[in-house]
């Protein structure tokens, strides 16, 4: 899996999650202060949401953002969840944001996606080559 299609993953989860709560792509934007076609690259898979907005999802709307990101868990936090989350918040926000810093390095794309693989974040079929 590269980063484009797992863009296009994240995207499609997004788009779930904002259809879920019965929201347009103005209604979600307004929400979280940002233009609709910021809501609309996220989906078509051109862009991946910004921590700012996953930290509002994640407390106004109870998203799991492992389930947005990876997919892992349900789409909701339930409140054990919410909690535990709360507490690792700090090192989630900075792991993201150094994420975000290093995949503008189109080379180090290469080494985040390998060191996504290695920690299982992604999931590649055995037998493949599926580097970016």
């Amino acid at each position: 899996m590269d980063t484009v299609e797992l863009k296009k993953i994240v995207g499609n989860r997004f788009r779930t999650f904002r259809e879920s709560l019965q929201l347009s792509q103005s209604e979600l934007a307004q929400s979280l202060n940002v233009k609709q076609s910021t809501i609309s690259q996220i989906e078509a898979g051109m862009n991946f949401p910004g921590m700012p907005a996953l930290s509002v999802l994640a407390d106004q709307y109870a998203l799991n953002v492992s389930w947005l990101l990876a997919g892992r868990g349900e789409m909701l936090l339930h409140n054990e969840e919410l909690l535990a989350m709360v507490k690792r918040e700090h090192n989630f926000d900075k792991r993201y944001l150094e994420l975000l810093q290093i995949m503008k390095n189109p080379i180090a794309e290469y080494i985040v996606f390998a060191k996504m693989v290695e920690l299982k974040y992604i999931k590649v079929p055995t037998g493949e080559n599926n580097l970016p």
